[in-house]
């Protein structure tokens, strides 16, 4: 199946470039084509909870909120969200947000949102939000549930022209 992949060149409308975040396009991209049948797969609220807890303790970092809802307007899986203190720069109030009615209520999405969160906790905020540190991140997170070994999420990125970062997990940061 993934095969069939490799044979097609990757469309993407190159004139789309978003100067804050250059990669958003590449690693969404990679998705839709790699990750795309994992849609369907619902996870239960508990389950969510449980592999939330077990990477946060993994990274040493609090939490999120999680919350599962259903919005068929707005086409999105999931989306992260954190206030920033602009005069210390700390964040706080973080929670992701999962839409069932867009299947984002899957692993794979609870990766990628649980990717940004440890990124924005680490104090990786100035940096892209799908830069070579949070794709880092995001790749180790998926190998630690046994979603997508490392070595096949680092030739996809390769394939698809995303920049990985730092894969050695926890240990690699400290």
């Amino acid at each position: 199946m993934i095969s069939r992949y490799l044979t097609q060149k990757p469309r993407l409308n190159k004139n789309k470039k978003i100067t804050s975040d250059p990669q958003r396009h590449l690693v969404y991209h990679m998705e839709r084509h790699f990750m795309g049948t994992s849609a369907y797969a619902h996870v239960e609220l508990k389950t969510l909870h449980e592999v939330t807890k077990f990477i946060c303790k993994q990274w040493r970092v609090t939490p999120p909120v999680l919350e599962v809802y259903c919005n068929e307007r707005e086409h999105i899986f999931g989306r992260s969200t954190y206030e920033v203190d602009t005069h210390t720069g700390m964040t706080s109030a973080e929670k992701i947000r999962l839409n069932r009615c867009f299947h984002g209520d899957n692993l794979p999405v609870l990766a990628h949102e649980l990717a940004h969160h440890i990124h924005v906790r680490l104090g990786e905020l100035t940096l892209e939000d799908h830069g070579p540190e949070f794709v880092g991140i995001y790749g180790w997170i998926l190998d630690r549930l046994n979603i997508l070994p490392l070595f096949a999420f680092e030739a996809m990125c390769d394939y698809y022209g995303v920049y990985v970062g730092n894969t050695q997990g926890p240990e690699g940061w400290w």
